[in-house]
């Protein structure tokens, strides 16, 4: 696998008499405030803290290809609001530890596979339930061409990008909060010929993500 370093990005947004106007893929994670104004999450890497609108509005296409389509998986998620609930059991019901939830492919066109797992130790119930990360930020952190790539051991590998927060007016915006996000994936093949997969994914510094990482796109 290589390393590819981080690249500018940027998330759809188009400009109206009435105010702004939001085009697919961006997501809102605050609409309350001064009208005219939004807060959203944006999932990589843009050349200033306080970029232009315009420069949100670009490179659109790249982003629109990393987009695969709804499934029920990524679903579940989002409907789980405020914040993931805890399972105090350890074994959670449901699908045992290793059967595959979902199945996508990195950047470099290997596959993923995420397992149900358990809580405090791997897969879907440990990056979620644990580390408020959503299946959907899990699989565009492995998926972006500007996330970093980095080998640990075995054929275990960690993939990294950054989430920030911005609240926009239709003239400018300001970078309000960030976090580092880390996704480790273990490609080692099991019985079932899959790999073992997602491992873990989290913010790195907090144990739980607050919701607006979950909003990045």
């Amino acid at each position: 696998m290589k390393t590819l370093p981080l690249l500018a990005v940027a998330v759809t947004m188009t400009l109206s008499t009435t105010g702004l106007a939001w085009a697919s893929p961006a997501r809102t994670d605050d609409l309350t405030g001064t009208a005219g104004t939004v807060t959203m999450s944006v999932l990589g890497n843009v050349s200033s803290s306080t970029p232009q609108p315009a420069e949100l509005q670009s490179n659109t296409s790249r982003l629109d290809s990393l987009q695969t389509s709804s499934n029920a998986a990524d679903l579940a998620d989002t409907l789980v609001a405020p914040g993931a609930p805890n399972y105090t059991d350890p074994n959670p019901p449901g699908p045992g530890p290793y059967v595959v939830r979902l199945d996508w492919r990195d950047a470099y066109g290997n596959g993923v596979s995420q397992r149900y797992g358990k809580q405090g130790s791997f897969g879907w119930r440990h990056h979620y339930y644990d580390h408020n990360m959503s299946t959907n930020i899990a699989r565009q952190v492995t998926q972006r061409s500007d996330s970093r790539n980095t080998f640990i051991s075995g054929q275990k590998y960690e993939w990294r990008n950054i989430v920030r927060r911005y609240r926009c007016s239709p003239y400018s915006c300001s970078l309000i909060d960030h976090r580092d996000l880390l996704v480790s994936v273990d490609y080692r093949l099991l019985s079932d010929h899959k790999n073992f997969g997602v491992v873990t994914g989290f913010c790195v510094g907090d144990t739980f993500c607050p919701d607006w990482v979950n909003n990045g796109n």
